[in-house]
């Protein structure tokens, strides 16, 4: 049976929206190199759910 763990961020808010996409990017760049892979994302609360396989 496959066991998961769950991160859960708070995505950071800028005023400008390129450097707000740019550290998006990063993270998500950054959590998917290390095995997270995003699973949903709430726009209103600004969460974004992650989840990697226990090995």
């Amino acid at each position: 049976m496959r066991k998961w763990e769950y991160k859960v961020f708070t995505l950071p808010v800028h005023i400008s929206m390129r450097k707000m996409i740019d550290e998006h990017e990063a993270l998500l760049n950054e959590l998917g190199a290390e095995g997270w892979e995003l699973v949903a994302v709430n726009g209103q609360s600004r969460f974004a759910y992650f989840k990697r396989e226990i090995i």
